[in-house]
């Protein structure tokens, strides 16, 4: 039997005594239709078999590092096309409205930013209405920095009090100036950061070795193992949600391992917030944005094949001008304070 081939012979009725005619008909077309219904589910369960196979064998390749995570090992060509990502992202009223922590933090606090790219949380903050403090932004990659100053200055920013720094967000001390370490910070925030640190518990450990007495952490990340785009193909849809998600970040699910293991590297948590950052029907520019950024990576990759990516893309710009757009990801952030050191009492 070919993988195809149904058996009927559960259509063969025993002979009743009075046989009606009718009743027997509907049986019959009843029980044939449940027939073809099945034979339509074994092919289509057999070209997702193919398809998945397809994937697997792709994905079985070494796939391309999370670009965040190398951002000072990159070519000219991604850097670029990752700084227009940030830029145009951090102008996106979806993205500014994940600022909602803002006012949680004091007027006149020394902030620390760990892994500002290209400062567009540092200048948000500064440019908030009654924030007098200061702000230090730290970034492994000097072309994302450079951008950062520049884009401070044409903002009006104040350059005595704001300042971007080369530094390893593992290692914060070695990174930072006497100075800076001195008093400690009051304030550090990780802006989708941890979701691309290699270590991100060496990271909270760092920073709270760099933050004073008392000092606030606002850790703000997605829960990107829950990120989906909406496709006519679920089994496309599925797979390209998982590539991109590959493609993209170091560590997707971190934000749900955080409440377990933050008391462990120096912090207590105090408070949570969680948006739902979805973009649904013709207006979209925060996700489609993102999936023409990153869907070259995951072609680029091997973790699809060009082609499915290719045509994934033309579809999602099909479903936007047809109103038929559906992305949606959750967003935390998770408020915490510096532990109290035994020893210091």
């Amino acid at each position: 039997k070919g993988p195809f081939l149904t058996d009927f012979s559960h259509l063969l009725l025993p002979k009743p005594k009075h046989i009606n005619m009718s009743t027997l008909a509907k049986s019959l077309v009843c029980r044939i239709q449940l027939a073809v219904n099945a034979l339509s589910r074994r092919r289509r369960n057999m070209s997702t078999v193919g398809a998945a196979a397809r994937f697997h064998a792709a994905t079985s390749a070494e796939s391309l590092p999370d670009p965040h995570n190398v951002s000072n090992k990159l070519d000219d060509e991604t850097i670029e096309a990752i700084v227009t990502r940030l830029e145009e992202r951090g102008e996106d009223p979806v993205f500014r409205s994940l600022f909602n922590y803002f006012d949680m933090i004091p007027s006149d606090a020394r902030v620390l930013e760990v892994g500002c790219g290209t400062g567009v949380m540092s200048r948000a903050l500064a440019k908030h209405p009654g924030f007098e403090g200061s702000i230090t932004g730290v970034d492994q990659c000097i072309p994302f920095l450079e951008v950062a100053k520049k884009k401070a200055e044409e903002a009006g920013c104040d350059m005595s009090v704001t300042n971007f720094i080369e530094g390893d967000a593992h290692d914060l001390q070695t990174s930072l100036t006497n100075a800076d370490l001195k008093d400690g910070f009051d304030v550090v925030v990780m802006h989708t950061l941890l979701s691309h640190a290699t270590h991100p518990k060496t990271v909270l450990r760092s920073a709270a070795e760099v933050a004073g007495s008392g000092a606030l952490l606002f850790v703000m990340d997605g829960d990107y193992e829950g990120l989906s785009f909406g496709h006519s193909e679920k089994w496309i849809g599925r797979q390209m949600d998982q590539a991109l998600v590959e493609a993209t970040f170091k560590r997707p699910d971190i934000i749900r391992h955080l409440v377990a293991n933050i008391d462990r590297c120096g912090w207590s948590i105090k408070d949570s917030k969680v948006e739902c950052v979805a973009e649904i029907g013709k207006h979209a520019s925060y996700w489609s944005s993102f999936a023409e950024c990153y869907a070259p990576r995951v072609k680029a990759s091997g973790l699809l094949d060009a082609d499915i990516v290719d045509q994934w893309l033309v579809d999602q710009a099909e479903n936007i001008d047809e109103g038929k757009f559906f992305a949606s990801c959750n967003y935390y952030t998770l408020v915490a304070q510096k532990q109290v050191n035994e020893n210091s009492k």
